[in-house]
């Protein structure tokens, strides 16, 4: 399983990249996520080059049925948020994916190698 880097954590490395303390990286970050949160209520796309594309979706309205009772259920339109990664983030995902690990030992070494690269950076 992978690593999960949570918030303060976050902070930390941000904070390290970029030359900022981490009051100013804080800061920064609450700014950044108020203008998600604010172009979702003014139902606004936002597109960071290299980052990603949040836009909101109108969802038809339909009927669906509940798994547990096979009840029909009306499902009026609503909206649906959505984030798409960049072209650049997802090629380098699928980078990591397409790797052809010949054993499950060396898949290890290939982690244990990633995590200690990342860990230099913090």
């Amino acid at each position: 399983m992978s690593k999960i880097i949570i918030k303060n954590e976050f902070m930390h490395i941000l904070s390290k990249k970029s030359g900022f303390t981490i009051k100013d990286t804080k800061i920064f970050w609450e700014a950044f996520t108020d203008i998600f949160k604010e172009c979702v209520e003014a139902d606004v796309e936002l597109n960071i080059k290299g980052f990603g594309h949040l836009y909101i979706l109108d969802v038809a309205e339909r009927i669906r049925t509940d798994p547990k009772t096979l009840e029909k259920i009306y499902q009026p339109p609503s909206k649906r948020v959505t984030f798409k990664l960049s072209r650049t983030i997802t090629d380098a995902i699928r980078k990591v994916q397409q790797r052809h690990y010949s054993s499950a030992t060396r898949r290890k070494e290939v982690i244990a190698e990633m995590m200690e690269k990342l860990n230099k950076t913090v």
